[in-house]
């Protein structure tokens, strides 16, 4: 492989396991919602 192919290689894992690692630490630090407000699945109006 040329080093250019390495630098982007390099550069691909680098911005796909960071964004990996980001949105895992997101979700840890603020996880789903468990209050919604009412409304929500089931409840439509005129049914």
């Amino acid at each position: 492989m040329t080093p250019l192919a390495i630098v982007f290689l390099v550069i691909s894992i680098v911005v796909i396991w960071g964004g990996f690692a980001l949105s895992t630490i997101a979700l840890a630090r603020r996880p789903e919602r468990t209050d919604y407000p009412a409304g929500g699945e089931g409840e439509a109006e005129g049914l």
